[in-house]
């Protein structure tokens, strides 16, 4: 055997040795290899195996055989060739951003415990049964899920408008809507005069409408007509009713108060400052760039969020699907108040208002001001939503 052999076996001895200890690097009673384990189970709890139909299957053209059997030809149809469905975790984006997440979170434990003496930390003679020291342990689980959400707090609490964040891994990403006050309505129909001025606490808004992919997570079906789409495209064929469950759920899962926008805040948050038919200007060529309408859309919904977004930061205002708020329909703005608040059923109809237009429509139903009276109980295969957080 030759010395340049001999030292090649040695070194893939080693090699096998590390791998069968756990990996090169940690060791099986490695705390890093602990905290990755840990981080890892943190990650999938945030964002669960959630598989997708991407291609959906297909089923071949049927073919014609002939056969020779003696003196006759026979023929027969030969059924078509299957291609099975393709599917994907829509999943694995969300769960590698809360595994670095968690990671992150970890590393900040780590400098606290190696501030403390080596001496205290770790003796020099250990007894053989000696309960292991909070220093030289992984955090658990738990903890580094407590350690994310308090750095989520964190990151609340230093957001500034336009900025986004979000309250758990499968949870709509939410943009800071700062106070302001604005002209709401417009002179184009009777139900949306007088125009009145209108002000507003600050709230976090939805940068996109819901996906599909947030519902299934939170609600545990799709009611969705436009399955196909993908798991990033808005949840539709939602009732006022269902918006209701959904809200209710997320606060549930979150501890925080999620609802449907009123009619006041999605207009203001619309607007983004505009005083003209939509958030860009008055120039309806635009339309294209902003919005999925009845020119672009090819009859479908379309995936969130590839279109330009408005100046607060949220995408999808205009077109899609239409957005529930959560007030009752009346007939004007004749006796709304200057505050924002939603309007209920009083002096008004049972019917509830949705917002914003869709692929279906033409782009007059896109504008801002523009309302949509419908049945709560009614949900369309162009009726979505977009929640809002209090802050």
């Amino acid at each position: 055997m030759s010395k340049y052999l001999f030292i090649s076996g040695i070194f893939a001895s080693l090699l096998l040795g590390a791998c069968a200890t756990g990996g090169i690097g940690h060791g099986a009673g490695d705390p890093a290899s602990a905290v990755e384990t840990q981080c890892q189970a943190v990650a999938l709890a945030e964002a669960p195996i959630l598989m997708w139909v991407t291609t959906p299957a297909r089923v071949g053209p049927e073919a014609r055989e002939c056969t020779q059997q003696r003196r006759n030809v026979v023929c027969a149809n030969r059924p078509g060739y299957t291609m099975p469905a393709i599917e994907e975790d829509a999943n694995i984006g969300p769960r590698e951003h809360a595994y670095k997440a968690c990671i992150s979170a970890a590393r900040q434990v780590a400098p606290a415990r190696a501030a403390v003496p080596a001496e205290i930390a770790r003796p020099k003679r250990q007894r053989k049964h000696e309960p292991e020291r909070d220093q030289d342990r992984a955090p658990s689980a738990d903890e580094l899920a407590q350690l994310m959400a308090g750095k989520r707090a964190l990151i609340e609490a230093n957001a500034v408008p336009g900025e986004w964040i979000k309250d758990c891994e499968q949870c709509p990403p939410m943009v800071l809507i700062a106070p302001g006050s604005f002209k709401m309505g417009s002179d184009y129909s009777p139900d949306e005069q007088p125009v009145h001025r209108v002000s507003l606490h600050g709230f976090f808004m939805g940068r996109y409408e819901v996906t599909q992919a947030e519902w299934t997570h939170f609600m545990g079906s799709n009611p969705s007509a436009n399955i196909s789409c993908g798991a990033n495209c808005p949840v539709d064929r939602i009732s006022w009713h269902d918006a209701q469950a959904f809200v209710k759920k997320l606060s549930e899962r979150t501890g925080k108060l999620y609802r449907l926008p009123t009619e006041a805040e999605w207009e203001y948050a619309a607007r983004a400052g505009s005083r003209s038919d939509w958030s860009f200007g008055a120039d309806d060529s635009m339309l294209p760039q902003h919005a999925w309408f009845n020119g672009n859309s090819g009859g479908s919904v379309s995936p969130v969020g590839l279109k330009q977004a408005n100046a607060f930061g949220l995408h999808d205002m205009h077109g899609n699907v239409w957005e529930w708020v959560e007030d009752s329909f009346h007939g004007n703005y004749s006796n709304i108040g200057s505050d924002g608040r939603a309007c209920q059923s009083v002096g008004g109809t049972d019917a509830r208002l949705l917002r914003g237009g869709s692929w279906y429509n033409n782009p007059k139903d896109l504008r801002v001001s523009k309302r949509n009276p419908n049945a709560p109980q009614e949900g369309y295969v162009f009726f979505g939503l977009r929640v809002v957080r209090s802050l």
